[in-house]
C-alpha cells in the first residue's frame, strides 16, 4: 500500500536517525543495531495495531535489538542506553510477547512534535509481567520483576530470537 511521508516526517525521520540511531550504532556497532520498526504510515500502524498517539506515526520513533546471546546482555544493552546521558530519548521501553520475543521502543522529542518537544526520559517496560487487571500496561522498568517472571516461567527472551 502507498506511503505518502510529508516533509516534516521526513524531518524527524532525519532527526531520529542522526541523533539517535547513529548514536546507538557508535555505541553497540553498526552491524549489532538491529531496527525492526521505524516510521509507520497510518495503514501500517493501524495492521500492527499500533497506538493512535504512536510516535512511530511521527516519524520519531524506533523499535530495534541490539545483539544479544543471553538474557543477562538483553538488560545489559538496556541498561547502558538508560544511563547513558549522550544517547537522548523521550521514551526507553523494554518490550516482550513471551519467549525468544523482545525488543527496544526508543522514542525522541523533536521540536515539531505537538506533545513530545523534551525527552521525558521516560523507562518503561510491557510484557507477560506488566499485566495489571487481566490486561498489560506500561509500567516503570524493573529488572527484579522481569527476571522474576523469567524465572518462573523457566522462559528465555533470546532462546527463539
Amino acid at each position: 500500500f502507498p506511503v505518502t511521508i510529508s516533509e516534516e516526517e521526513i524531518s524527524r525521520i532525519s532527526f531520529l536517525a542522526n541523533e539517535l540511531i547513529d548514536k546507538l550504532a557508535d555505541k553497540f556497532g553498526v552491524n549489532n543495531v538491529r531496527i525492526t520498526s521505524c516510521f509507520r504510515g497510518e495503514r501500517l500502524n493501524e495492521l500492527v495495531r499500533g497506538s493512535k498517539v504512536s510516535q512511530h506515526r511521527l516519524g520519531t520513533a524506533v523499535d530495534l535489538r541490539i545483539g544479544a546471546e543471553e538474557d543477562e546482555d538483553v538488560f545489559e544493552n538496556f541498561e547502558k542506553i538508560m544511563n547513558d546521558e549522550t544517547i537522548p530519548y523521550d521514551q526507553l521501553i523494554f518490550e516482550s510477547n513471551g519467549p525468544g520475543s523482545f525488543w527496544y521502543h526508543i522514542s525522541i522529542a523533536h521540536e515539531s512534535t505537538p506533545g513530545f518537544t523534551r525527552n521525558r526520559r521516560q523507562v518503561l517496560s510491557y510484557g507477560p509481567w506488566s499485566v495489571r487487571g487481566g490486561k498489560k500496561k506500561f509500567i516503570k522498568y524493573n529488572k527484579e520483576e522481569i527476571n522474576l517472571h523469567i524465572e518462573e516461567n523457566d522462559i528465555s527472551f533470546v532462546e527463539l530470537a
